[in-house]
């Protein structure tokens, strides 16, 4: 549960705010959010989360 809501908060920070993937990855480490393995964030990580289809938003869900 907390790793969707990790990963919806990926999302609304690229698709509403349209952040890169360097400034999200930045920002969940200045929350101290940390990753699925207990690390840092990195611009690579987020990028496969926003390409990954089981996080992208669609119209159904939300």
């Amino acid at each position: 549960e907390k790793e969707l809501a990790i990963a919806k908060l990926i999302r609304e920070k690229r698709e509403d705010e349209n952040l890169s993937y360097h400034k999200i990855a930045r920002f969940l480490n200045s929350q101290r959010l940390r990753s699925k393995r207990g690390g840092r964030w990195y611009a690579e990580t987020i990028k496969g989360i926003c390409k990954n289809s089981l996080y992208k938003r669609t119209s159904n869900i939300k």
